[in-house]
């Protein structure tokens, strides 16, 4: 528990946030304010971080060759190819052993510091943080996002500059605390991304605006919504359709009308996930008549529900 709270804790948003979002990301103050995880234990989790064990010493990049495995046929000289270029061996291990539901935590600690010293981009470590993050639970693994966060935190100390966490790792972290169901602590990474110099992005609001309507914080998500616009950040697709399903299911059937329409006139087409939510929401309410309008509006636009 301790990692993931102790890094949520240190990553809150300043005093250069604006007031609202500091808001809505209050202070932890102790330990007990980010030790209770009424859905999600991680003190119960195999992969509860050891003592900080010191950064492995820098070592050259491998010079051999890689395996052929790793050399896919290219005749492109992109970053992609030179990523693949330069994996080392441990990240095809890694990926293995997690796929076959192997990977046990200092296992999963060794491959990945090997990882961090043998790339020289941080796409390779992103992909294997987003995998452990999404990947099942298994006898190796029953909580891939807690110990993806403990990995960050290893790449977030150790890396080389040029393979250091990005805009898309903090990304990737906000995630993890999604899938924890802590939205405070999502939120709170805004503030690493404004320190960082990345800045605030869409799919960060994305996933912290789904995150708290999916733990029922309905007032906290609609008005991160209307947040990020303020913020100079504009919604696509994904966003509406998040609110929207959001506030259908909680019943805010008004709010969800009206920012259906209003997607439209910002010339986002709803796709069937949209236009799914809104008919159900307006079903359930018994605004039969709205709904009906809607689906025969779906059936123009050639969108048929499987």
């Amino acid at each position: 528990m301790a990692d993931v709270a102790t890094f949520g804790r240190s990553s809150h948003c300043g005093a250069d946030v604006a007031p609202r979002l500091t808001r809505l990301a209050p202070q932890l103050q102790n330990e007990d304010d980010v030790a209770t995880f009424d859905r999600y234990n991680v003190d119960e989790s195999p992969f509860l971080p050891p003592p900080p064990r010191p950064c492995p010493a820098a070592v050259s990049p491998p010079t051999s060759p890689a395996p052929a495995a790793l050399h896919p046929p290219t005749a492109s000289t992109s970053a992609p190819a030179n990523l693949l270029r330069a994996l080392p061996p441990a990240y095809a291990v890694f990926k293995e052993r997690l796929l076959s539901g192997t990977l046990g935590p200092d296992d999963a600690r060794h491959l990945f510091d090997e990882v961090l010293l043998g790339c020289d981009l941080a796409k390779a470590p992103n992909q294997l943080l987003s995998a452990l993050a999404r990947a099942p639970p298994s006898v190796a693994s029953n909580d891939g996002p807690a110990f993806a966060i403990e990995l960050f935190k290893r790449m977030d100390r150790c890396a080389s500059p040029q393979a250091a966490p990005n805009g898309y790792t903090y990304n990737i972290l906000i995630d993890c605390y999604r899938r924890a169901h802590r939205p405070d602590l999502g939120l709170a990474i805004f503030g690493r991304l404004l320190k960082t110099g990345f800045g605030l992005n869409v799919v960060a609001y994305n996933t912290v605006i789904d995150s708290f309507f999916k733990e029922g914080e309905v007032d906290k998500a609609y008005d991160l919504f209307h947040e990020m616009k303020k913020q100079g950040i504009s919604p696509n697709v994904v966003t509406y359709t998040s609110t929207i399903d959001g506030l259908c299911k909680s019943k805010e059937m008004d709010k969800a009308y009206d920012l259906f329409h209003e997607m439209k006139k910002q010339g986002f087409s709803p796709d069937v996930v949209t236009y799914n939510s809104i008919i159900d929401g307006l079903c359930k309410s018994k605004a039969m008549d709205k709904a009906y309008d809607i689906f025969h509006e779906m059936k123009k636009q050639g969108i048929c529900i499987h």
